[in-house]
């Protein structure tokens, strides 16, 4: 499964992004990474 992921499915995604550049079209972007976001306070 890794070696279609790394061989199929990466490449298709990059080529994607490239061509379609997808934030760039997007009316809203959530980045989502910071885990603060999560945590509850004490």
């Amino acid at each position: 499964m890794r070696w279609k992921w790394e061989t199929v499915w990466m490449p298709e995604e990059e080529e994607y992004v490239r061509t379609q550049d997808p934030i760039g079209r997007a009316n809203l972007v959530i980045d989502g990474s910071d885990s603060q976001f999560y945590e509850q306070s004490t």
